[in-house]
């Protein structure tokens, strides 16, 4: 089944070492629970046979299936009679791993919570330790909810097995589970659906990543690190004491509390008040979070893809642009690279330093990171100390008095929003791809908003059917990207900024025109412009204005597609020297044939401050080469110079 499913398709369906384990780990759980229920071969497998399968997935996900209460105590009883020796790992606690191993689990993590529990109790009546348990549970834990997306993957075995029946001959199942995707999706109606993610406050959000900033790229954290490298007295504290209290100066001039001038207090879990904080608790439990929210904020990864960077993550070309290369966990399951800004590499070096003082394992996942006194392995999660970092840190509360609870998953979502709202030329399909979203309606519920709930609201109501809200939302979302972009270069030109180009010229007139209509009882304030007339007729201008920005980013385009417009357009006019088409066959613009110089004689043409350093370097270059050519090349070079010298 590995192999065939890393077959080219249709036969395959995997692309990556990723995908290909989960293929295994999820074919591995049926065969085990075929095997239990005393099925000889997946020939035999029938309609019952399913049936069952599915009633104990629903009744109890992956301890249902495979009998883990009975499995349980048949490794407690080898235990008690000597016939099992227990591993121990390097903090003298049971080992995880083998729990896992000895239940027939592939790992640790494949435990579920209740499981865990029954192990925990099992281990600490023999006066023992269980590892990465911190207290026995108060009461009994109830089953997990299984979500949907969890429950397609139990069920994709049957139909793999199914699709390559042809190719398993020694032994082809005996039953077709499913028709197609559809199919099986209506037998899991009775899992959880997945909740849309909350949006996080902006203000609360903002203020805690710009705290993980200034610490990520604060020299203090350089300064900690060689403080702790340099030694520890006998009660645990900095022999540099002086050069340690100017760290304190240094978190007291950020609006941060002091740390406490020693390495480690013994205390339990969460009984150490946030304010008084150990340089141990810092460097181990602070600022892998800190590094984690500036990581995903700037990368809109998700939590398990940031726990699966490894420690050679960050690459820098030739021309000295970053890359992030990270697992894409859903659609790709493979490893790919995106572009980053300099803080995302300023958090991953200061992660791998931690990771550096690893003395009991030597693996390459940066986030398994280790403390610098004793090398010994630290755990780095965001669920859980996510809530108490944001304490230290002092994150404001809402308006009501309550700290807000984030999730990683919401500076995934933080990054679409600034994107989309913040940039001058945001692009839904520029942001897809960075996400890796196949689905464009994935993206646009990213970008949705408290704000625009009501509107969206009123929209349904007059929605007569799903395909008209769908395209509501589409031509919402064209229309508020456009119409953000005038209104943006609208307001360019009202605080006195030069457009060039024919358009350019055309837009700087409406506005003053608008300006001097309004000039009497017009208010100019540092919030704008307070008269609501004004504004009103603006927005007016706004949505009555074509525009779109050229792909290149050398221009803005205001050709509205009408008959006249697209007569007088450079572009059309070179498409139909090119091919014959006329310009009124063509539906639109069509950037395809919109290099640089023609857009620059176009009367539809525009060109903003903003674009201004494209031309600069254009003219820069063209001087440069006009020198070294000669003949017909230099007569074009000159022509581009006396070009962009007359319209940019």
């Amino acid at each position: 089944m590995v192999y065939h499913s890393l077959d080219d398709e249709p036969v395959g369906w995997n692309r990556s070492p990723e995908g290909a384990s989960n293929t295994f780990r999820f074919q591995l759980l049926l065969l085990k629970w075929r095997i239990q229920n005393g099925i000889e071969s997946y020939a035999k497998l029938t309609a019952v046979s399913y049936r069952q399968f599915v009633k104990a997935l629903r009744s109890g996900g992956r301890d249902a299936l495979l009998s883990m209460p009975e499995r349980i105590k048949t490794l407690c009883s080898a235990w008690d009679k000597g016939e099992v020796d227990p591993h121990f790992n390097q903090r003298g606690e049971v080992d995880g791993e083998f729990v896992g191993h000895m239940l027939g689990l592939q790992n640790a993590r494949s435990l579920t919570s209740s499981t865990r529990a029954t192990m925990y109790q099992y281990i600490t009546q023999k006066g023992l330790r269980y590892a990465r348990t911190y207290k026995i549970p108060d009461k009994s834990i109830p089953q997990e909810e299984i979500a949907e997306s969890s429950a397609l993957d139990f069920l994709k075995p049957w139909t793999q097995l199914w699709n390559l029946r042809e190719l398993l001959k020694h032994d082809p199942i005996g039953y077709r589970a499913s028709l197609n995707e559809r199919d099986t999706r209506s037998q899991v109606k009775w899992a959880k659906k997945r909740r849309r993610t909350k949006d996080a406050p902006e203000y609360q959000t903002s203020w805690l990543i710009d705290a993980c900033l200034k610490l990520v790229h604060d020299d203090l954290v350089k300064e900690l690190f060689d403080i702790v490298e340099n030694g520890l007295d006998e009660t645990g504290s900095p022999t540099d004491l002086e050069r340690f209290e100017k760290v304190n100066d240094r978190l007291r001039h950020l609006g941060l509390p002091e740390l406490l001038p020693i390495y480690n207090i013994s205390t339990r879990k969460g009984d150490q008040p946030h304010h008084q904080v150990t340089i141990r608790t810092f460097l181990l439990v602070f600022l892998p979070i800190f590094c984690s929210v500036v990581i995903c904020a700037f990368t809109a990864r998700r939590d398990d893809e940031r726990n699966c960077l490894k420690t050679d993550c960050v690459e820098i070309d030739a021309n000295g642009n970053m890359w992030l290369n990270c697992l894409i966990a859903k659609n790709i399951r493979d490893v790919d690279r995106i572009p980053i800004p300099s803080s995302v590499k300023a958090a991953v070096d200061i992660v791998r330093r931690l990771h550096s003082y690893n003395r009991f394992r030597q693996d390459e996942w940066l986030f398994n990171i280790a403390c610098p006194v004793t090398g010994r392995a630290a755990l780095v999660s965001l669920a859980k100390n996510l809530k108490r970092s944001c304490d230290w840190l002092g994150v404001p509360p809402l308006a009501n008095g309550e700290r807000w609870v984030f999730t990683p998953h919401q500076f995934r979502k933080f990054f679409g929003t600034t994107y989309f709202h913040r940039w001058m030329f945001p692009n839904l399909t520029a942001l897809s791809f960075h996400y890796r979203h196949f689905n464009p309606d994935t993206t646009r519920g990213y970008l949705k908003m408290r704000a625009a709930t009501a509107l969206r609201m009123g929209e349904e109501k007059l929605a007569r059917s799903e395909v008209t809200r769908r395209n509501i939302q589409r031509e919402r979302d064209t229309n508020d990207g456009r119409w953000q972009l005038v209104r943006h270069i609208l307001k360019t030109a009202l605080d006195g900024a030069k457009l060039a180009g024919s358009g350019g010229q055309r837009i700087t007139q409406q506005v003053h025109e608008l300006k001097e209509r309004f000039l009497p009882e017009l208010e100019i304030t540092k919030g704008g412009y307070d008269e609501p007339g004004f504004e009103a007729a603006l927005e007016k201008l706004v949505r009555a204005t074509p525009m779109q920005a050229h792909p290149e980013g050398h221009s803005i385009c205001l050709c509205n597609n009408s008959k006249d417009d697209k007569s007088k357009s450079k572009c059309l006019a070179l498409k139909q020297m090119l091919t014959g088409m006329l310009p009124s066959d063509s539906a639109e613009v069509d950037f395809d044939f919109a290099d640089d110089e023609t857009c620059l004689s176009c009367p539809h043409s525009a060109r903003v401050p903003a674009v201004s350093p494209y031309w600069e370097n254009a003219l820069e270059e063209a001087r440069f080469f006009v020198k070294m050519t000669t003949g017909e090349q230099r007569e074009s070079i000159e022509r581009r110079i006396a070009a962009i010298e007359e319209y940019a």
